[in-house]
């Protein structure tokens, strides 16, 4: 839950997406940015799919790989942008890794869920409560 909540941290980058020395964004592009990232998060169907047909360590596997290639690809597009060359990325593109990320993030969170609700059938309500409050903190806890 700590990894999947790092998409509350939007705002913890972000300074360097609107920046001119980075992406140079200006506030429609990080809307749009932000609401691909809140998109892929909710768009949780790929995760449960999988968690339902192979269960829930590839599910979370396949969320940490997505998460990962998200970031990663945002990280890219920032440093080349502030390289020798000053190549800037595509908003749609920047969307796109948003997307990624936010997805990565909602497969993470369903096959956490899922598994501890199945996991403590007599508790589900103080670990769901549980879970959510550590996916909630997740962005104080990576600044």
């Amino acid at each position: 839950e700590l990894l999947a909540g790092q998409v509350y941290g939007f705002g913890l980058f972000s300074d360097v997406l609107r920046s001119d020395r980075g992406l140079g964004l200006r506030q429609g592009g990080m809307d749009a940015v932000a609401l691909a990232q809140n998109l892929g998060q909710y768009f949780r169907i790929p995760g449960g799919i999988v968690y339902d047909s192979c269960g829930a360590l590839v599910a979370l596997r396949m969320g940490i790989l997505l998460n990962s290639i998200g970031f990663l690809s945002l990280y890219v597009s920032v440093r080349v942008a502030t390289g020798d060359e000053g190549r800037r990325t595509p908003l749609a593109l920047l969307c796109a890794f948003a997307w990624t990320y936010g997805l990565g993030a909602g497969c993470i969170e369903t096959s956490v869920i899922s598994k501890t609700l199945a996991d403590f059938p007599g508790q589900r309500g103080k670990a769901a409560g549980l879970l959510k409050t550590f996916f909630g903190i997740a962005s104080a806890v990576g600044a």
